[in-house]
């Protein structure tokens, strides 16, 4: 049962104090872990910048209840020692990993992206056109730079598809996608797509799913362009560009990190594990655990070692996986993610203010999540099939074991 962090004010058991004086400067306590006003006045400004709404003593009072609600749930955690479940720190280890990849592809990748004037007048008339576009695709490099030789010789287009794709709408209607507007696309692909002349056919392409050759069949565009519309949209503009380009650069580097680790597979065993991950029947796991399954530079991985880094994939990642080649290629891809994440430990970037600011507030919101997840499956607090009761009677509980104050003059009065 899932139960949402919902904002309900109890007043009958927080202590309410209108004796403050600006000085005092604290807008609340919760167990003696005191809210400064700037603090609050900050985080706030923050909170109506994100609903999109005007300052009110409503909004004031039901902020400052959310934060005594993180602050009790976060309170609640450690009486109970969620941060020693193995699950808790598994959970907290990717959060981890991922901020500092964050950090590193921001420092490493995505630095002194430039964008031009030029380059967003051009997304902007992309932004307004419509493109019917069919394309070829492999997931081997090798494969699709061989598909565009053939393609080259005069070999027909309708043919090459129906080899490279298993999706039967897909080899019968030549790769038709159909129409499209740009955002609807991954942004590699519509940034190559829409930068084709109609009947024009791409090079390969590089997108997060493999590689594509594209062929623009057509493109309609908005002839009624607004100057003033695209100076309204400047910053969404330059927004797209920088995430194209980022994009792109990410992809090229993780293809040259791979290059440069010299991954070598074992194929037999390769082939052995993906049989076993796709069988009904596991039990043949101890004989196939501890063989070698890839080489790469400075290291190894068993099987087992593999399994264990294939466990961070999420579902929809591990439901991509089809084939022996997919397989390798997630394997390839979580070498080169531990590869990353060494460098960016080499570069002390987990020891940088901005990634432990980040990770504090990461993992404080974590916390509240695993939180609620633990209690709706407890029942100590009456637990029913109403979420907003559920959580009435989890807040209830630990009103009644803290000390709450706040400073309603305070809260009242304070001028944003």
């Amino acid at each position: 049962m899932k139960i949402a962090l919902s904002i309900i004010l109890i007043p009958v058991l927080i202590h309410f104090s209108a004796c403050s004086t600006q000085e005092d400067n604290i807008v609340a306590s919760i167990n003696k872990e005191e809210i400064s006003l700037s603090t609050f006045r900050k985080k706030y400004q923050k909170f109506l910048d994100k609903i999109y709404q005007k300052d009110n003593l409503l909004n004031r009072y039901a902020f400052l209840n959310s934060i005594i609600d993180e602050e009790l749930i976060l309170k609640y955690s450690s009486d109970q020692k969620y941060d020693q479940d193995s699950l808790y720190q598994a959970r907290l280890q990717k959060i981890n990993d991922q901020l500092l990849l964050n950090q590193y592809f921001d420092q490493v990748v995505n630095n002194d992206v430039l964008v031009t004037k030029d380059e967003m007048r051009k997304y902007f008339k992309w932004q307004n056109a419509s493109i019917h576009v069919k394309h070829i695709f492999s997931k081997s490099k090798n494969y699709i730079n061989e598909l565009k030789v053939r393609l080259n010789k005069g070999e027909r287009w309708d043919k090459l598809a129906k080899e490279c794709f298993q999706d039967s709408i897909l080899r019968s209607n030549g790769g038709a996608l159909g129409w499209y507007s740009f955002d609807d696309l991954d942004p590699v692909f519509a940034h190559h797509a829409f930068s084709l002349k109609t009947g024009f056919a791409s090079d390969p392409v590089r997108t997060q799913d493999g590689y594509s050759i594209i062929h623009v069949n057509a493109i309609e565009y908005n002839v009624l362009l607004k100057e003033e519309d695209f100076l309204l949209n400047q910053k969404k503009l330059k927004s797209k560009i920088e995430n194209f380009k980022q994009k792109s650069r990410l992809l090229r580097y993780t293809d040259e990190t791979a290059n440069d680790q010299n991954i070598l597979f074992e194929e037999k065993t390769l082939e052995d594990l993906y049989t076993f991950l796709t069988s009904v029947d596991l039990k043949d796991i101890e004989k196939l655990e501890n063989k070698l399954l890839v080489e790469f530079q400075n290291d190894r991985w068993s099987v087992r070692m593999a399994l264990d880094k294939l466990n961070e994939l999420s579902n929809r990642q591990l439901s991509r996986i089809n084939s022996s080649f997919e397989l390798k290629q997630s394997i390839i891809g979580l070498i080169c993610r531990n590869v990353f994440i060494e460098n960016a430990l080499t570069k002390n970037l987990n020891k940088s203010e901005n990634f432990i600011t980040s990770l504090k507030k990461e993992k404080e919101n974590f916390t509240i999540k695993y939180v609620l997840e633990k209690i709706g499956k407890k029942d100590d607090f009456n637990i029913s099939d109403n979420d907003k009761e559920n959580y009435f009677n989890f807040r209830n509980h630990l009103l009644s074991n803290s000390i709450v104050n706040v400073d309603s003059a305070l809260i009242k009065k304070f001028i944003m």
